[in-house]
């Protein structure tokens, strides 16, 4: 199976070719004003956890290892405060 994800002016597409179908009706795009990099990071993260929910394997929080994906502030960030 191949996963291909082209990128876009204001988001990806994510095409499926499993090597008998090909499907490349997926796309996450976010706000069309680039200087929104909140927006692209969470879209971002939308495309990766759809990625893991339909082709990924499958994991749970009762398995030994799993996929997880989220979104962390920059430590070094200015507006970065520990807890």
């Amino acid at each position: 199976m191949k996963i291909i994800i082209e990128g876009l002016q204001n988001g990806w597409t994510v095409a499926v070719d499993d090597g008998e179908n090909y499907s490349s009706d997926v796309g996450f795009t976010y706000d069309a004003d680039e200087t929104d990099k909140a927006a692209e990071v969470a879209k971002f993260a939308s495309m990766l956890s759809y990625i893991t929910d339909t082709i990924g394997p499958t994991t749970s929080r009762y398995d030994k290892e799993r996929i997880y994906i989220t979104i962390a502030p920059g430590d070094k960030h200015e507006d970065y405060t520990e807890n």
